[in-house]
């Protein structure tokens, strides 16, 4: 199985349409922007499959510990989101975000990022390729990170401990479904929170594993509790129990179904292989998620010779040969973000252009829209000044009312930047809304 999982990886790392298939089918139980947890996900894989050859026997309590520490870290995340949401008054259901020198870490009440912040004392570098935390370090006191940290790293360790002895004794199907379960879990720690879909897709697969048809009734009623509460506090809920949670649950339940029947197991294969395509045609609304689906019709997009394009990257792009020739360098900001125009002198594709320039293309990077941005937020300066924010040289014109602004910003600026550009120092954005044209 090792030797498998290495030619993923390294397929993941050479050639960016195969990386994109595999984070196709990693996606339906951990969404991800970037390949990032399609690559933690091979990398999780291909280490179990050595310590289950090479460490010592694990006892079966291991299991029990991790499923005990997961509660105590996701209500401590949730408590945790509410304490940052009470103390800068933001709606717990709308998304916000705290920016840090430009870097910026969004969250809302089904999608919680608070949790990150016990990676902030990572390299601040690594927040240009992912989001480790970096502007919410700055916000929670130091010893409660350290405390997250210390269980967490211990949860890990349970979690790992746990998967080999799953492996080691049990039978293949349940053993898989075992390991996805705690990957999606032990993921959803830190990115996403306990109310996040992919952890309710998870229950009762997991209790189910771990305490029998117990189990499976008990988590299968805190799901259906879960999924009927949405109704009441999150618009599209029937939208996301139909095309997010239900497809979670029948993907990490399909190696259990295999081993019971395998025409059964090929027909919940297919369906949860389908399900990404289903929601891409049947939610017009979901083709902004960044599932692989939607950066696949992206990557494939025409762009055609003469055309003016802009390039959103971390660092200035190098002149190189190809269906292009940048023009000029229009911003550069203190996090390194660059955006370059570029004028095509052949028929390329988003992904042509993001290879040639080691760009990931599930960043989407290359946007092609000639109208200005438009940026309304409200923002809570903790330092700095407003004048730090409507001086910089991609603001075409602001409205300012209080804390309150709408910014007018020079075309090819996308999202990402638009949100660096509001934290040149340490501030809390909410009600943030980001257009441009068609």
């Amino acid at each position: 199985m090792g030797g498998a999982v290495a030619l993923l990886i390294a397929g993941c790392l050479f050639s960016t349409l195969f990386g994109l298939g595999v984070k196709y089918v990693v996606d339906i139980i951990a969404l991800g922007h970037s390949l990032a947890k399609t690559l933690l996900f091979l990398l999780f894989v291909f280490f179990l499959s050595l310590l289950v050859k090479w460490w010592p026997p694990v006892s079966a309590r291991w299991s029990y510990r991790f499923a005990a520490l997961l509660p105590v870290l996701f209500v401590g995340n949730l408590i945790q989101y509410l304490w940052y949401c009470r103390s800068y008054e933001l709606n717990v259901n709308d998304w916000s975000a705290v920016i840090r020198d430009g870097f910026w870490t969004m969250s809302r009440l089904d999608h919680t990022h608070t949790a990150k912040a016990m990676l902030s004392a990572l390299p601040k570098q690594l927040a240009e390729t992912t989001d480790v935390g970096y502007a919410f370090g700055a916000i929670f006191p130091q010893p409660l990170l350290w405390l997250q940290l210390v269980l967490f790293l211990l949860t890990i360790g349970a979690c790992t401990l746990s998967c080999v002895h799953w492996l080691r004794n049990e039978r293949p199907g349940r053993s898989v479904s075992f390991v996805l379960c705690s990957f999606v879990l032990v993921k959803c720690l830190i990115d996403g929170g306990l109310l996040i879909p992919e952890v309710w897709a998870a229950v009762p697969v997991f209790c189910g594993l771990l305490f029998g048809r117990r189990g499976w009734m008990v988590g299968g009623g805190a799901t259906l509790l879960y999924a009927g509460s949405m109704f009441f506090w999150k618009t599209g809920a029937s939208d996301i129990v139909a095309l997010d949670l239900l497809p979670g649950f029948v993907a990490l339940s399909t190696p259990l179904l295999w081993a019971r029947n395998r025409i059964v197991g090929i027909v919940a294969l297919a369906c949860v292989i389908v399900s990404p395509a289903a929601r891409y045609q049947l939610v017009p609304d979901s083709r902004f998620r960044p599932h692989a689906v939607n950066t696949i019709v992206y990557a494939g997009e025409p762009l055609k010779a003469g055309w003016k394009v802009y390039i959103v990257s971390v660092g200035r792009v190098a002149p190189l040969p190809g269906p292009f020739t940048p023009e000029s360098e229009l911003f550069q900001s203190e996090t390194g973000y660059c955006l370059t125009t570029v004028t095509l002198t052949a028929d390329t594709t988003p992904l042509e252009l993001s290879s040639l320039l080691g760009l990931e293309v599930a960043r989407r990077p290359v946007s092609w829209y000639q109208g200005p941005v438009e940026v309304a937020a409200r923002v809570q300066l903790r330092e700095g000044e407003w004048n730090e924010i409507l001086d910089q040289p991609v603001v075409e014109s602001h409205q300012l009312d209080g804390d309150r602004v709408r910014l007018r910003m020079i075309p090819g600026v996308n999202r990402d930047m638009a949100i660096s550009v509001l934290g040149p120092h340490l501030s809390v954005v909410d009600d943030f809304r980001f257009s441009y044209p068609e």
